[in-house]
């Protein structure tokens, strides 16, 4: 049915009822904190320990504790996750922003923005991203959180994000031999 929808065509809907991303290359990326949708994805994963620090995670504290599933003594309750990497073109800021946003395992829930690849790892990351949306996918690699406990009212800790990333370069490789094959 799907099929013969976009062979007819039919009525665009509202920009926040459309499903993201659409068939094909990737050239728009979904504006907002949170945002739903069915995405193909192409997952990285990690190698020879190979981490990225997110910035920006201060801000995003409230969603980071709702995908953590809370605090304990020890830290998030769920620490690992998957997140996915989503430029932000329009950032006046810096048009090399690349945002991270983490799924939470429950459905129903929307996804969450928990903070920014650095100014650096924008820059450096930016070509392996554009490289997976040329083939309508989207960028994906193992998360987990750190810090996040809560052991009294002196001694809370905020949370933080580290994504299982390897280097640009080596995924640009990985994504070689996949697009060969």
């Amino acid at each position: 049915m799907e099929f013969l929808r976009r062979l007819v065509g039919r009525r665009s809907a509202a920009p926040e009822e459309q499903e993201w991303p659409l068939p094909g290359p990737i050239t728009t990326w979904p504006v907002g904190e949170t945002f739903n949708s069915k995405f193909p994805v192409v997952q990285f994963l990690p190698k020879d320990q190979a981490t990225v620090e997110v910035s920006g995670e201060s801000d995003c504290q409230g969603t980071l504790e709702l995908i953590a599933g809370g605090r304990t003594s020890n830290g998030p309750r769920k620490p690992y996750h998957i997140a996915i990497l989503l430029p932000e073109p329009w950032n006046s800021d810096n048009p090399d922003a690349v945002r991270v946003v983490i799924i939470p395992t429950k459905r129903g829930r929307p996804w969450g923005k928990v903070g920014y690849l650095s100014r650096e790892d924008g820059v450096r990351y930016r070509p392996v991203i554009d490289r997976v949306a040329s083939i309508g996918k989207v960028t994906a690699c193992q998360a987990s959180l750190t810090g996040g406990w809560d052991r009294g009212p002196e001694d809370r800790q905020d949370f933080a994000v580290t994504l299982h990333l390897d280097m640009p370069a080596k995924l640009m490789l990985v994504l070689d031999k996949e697009l060969q094959a």
